[in-house]
């Protein structure tokens, strides 16, 4: 595991700097040009303000890396510093782990770095994560591979899996999904009952569980759910840009796309979805 800090300064600074150098280096002096008679502009003199350093905490993993370790030992930010867990392109097999805020868990390539999460567990994420992808999924709890408690999830493939609960996918508590794939992916598994909507008979949500969140520009295929919305359940959230394409619910729940409680659907399309593509429960 390597451990890299970064620090990015102001551009306008770092040009500034270079001119005094090289000015001292050459000798060169100016000469001041007496103001001419008549009128007189004046001048203000532009003063170059330096902006505060930020600085970027980098670790690097490889294929065989333990993540839940890594994050498990992750050194504290100071200040305005932000924390990058870089992870070059390969297999990490039974990973977990908990992203704090601050820190972003980042692939190489989505189609690159492919993650298996531990058996019945999950990645808790306050943080944001991006361009990876989640496969073979077993969640004991909501959300199959990540529980996104007011984060980011950007660019990433999560399929091949369930969640015993709400979100075979993902469940995301006043977060955002952003530009992400669910395939194959199912909710209630052993149909179980969710705990945010007793009076619907098995979990909710096949591909996410959206809990006052955003989910955008996502794609669903194939995603089924026990209960209701085997594409997305919603939940006083917002559904936009987003497709869904062979999603279904079991219960005779409406929904097989999204079923909408007391949230926004906007933009988005149904293809093959049933019992219907969208239902709105207020």
């Amino acid at each position: 595991m390597k451990i890299r800090k970064k620090v990015k300064l102001n551009l306008l600074v770092i040009s500034m700097l270079i001119m005094a150098s090289m000015l001292s280096a050459c000798g060169e002096t100016t000469e001041t040009t007496p103001a001419a008679s008549g009128n007189e502009t004046n001048v203000a003199e532009e003063t170059a303000i330096e902006e505060p350093a930020v600085s970027e905490v980098k670790i690097e993993l490889k294929s065989g890396d333990s993540i839940k370790e890594a994050l498990e030992q992750l050194p504290p930010l100071e200040g305005e510093e932000t924390g990058l867990i870089f992870l070059t392109n390969g297999l990490y097999e039974y990973q977990t782990g908990a992203i704090p805020t601050g820190w972003t868990l980042e692939g190489e390539s989505v189609d690159g770095v492919i993650i298996t999460p531990e058996m019945e567990q999950h990645f808790t994420n306050q943080g944001s994560i991006k361009n990876i992808t989640f496969q073979n999924i077993s969640g004991m709890s909501n959300g199959g591979a990540i529980y996104n408690d007011g984060g980011l999830v950007e660019n990433c493939k999560i399929k091949n899996g369930y969640a015993d609960a709400d979100g075979g996918g993902i469940y995301n508590m006043k977060g955002s999904v952003i530009n992400c794939t669910f395939e194959s992916l199912q909710g209630g598994y052993f149909g179980e009952w969710g705990t945010e909507h007793p009076s619907i008979e098995g979990s909710c949500g096949g591909g996410v569980y959206n809990n006052e969140g955003l989910v955008d520009g996502c794609t669903f295929i194939d995603c089924f759910v026990e209960g209701a919305g085997g594409g997305v359940f919603n939940l006083k959230g917002t559904v936009s840009n987003s497709t869904f394409t062979g999603c279904a619910s079991r219960n005779d729940y409406n929904g097989g796309g999204v079923y909408n409680v007391e949230g926004t659907v906007t933009g988005c399309t149904f293809e093959n979805c049933t019992p219907d593509g969208q239902f709105d429960q207020i």
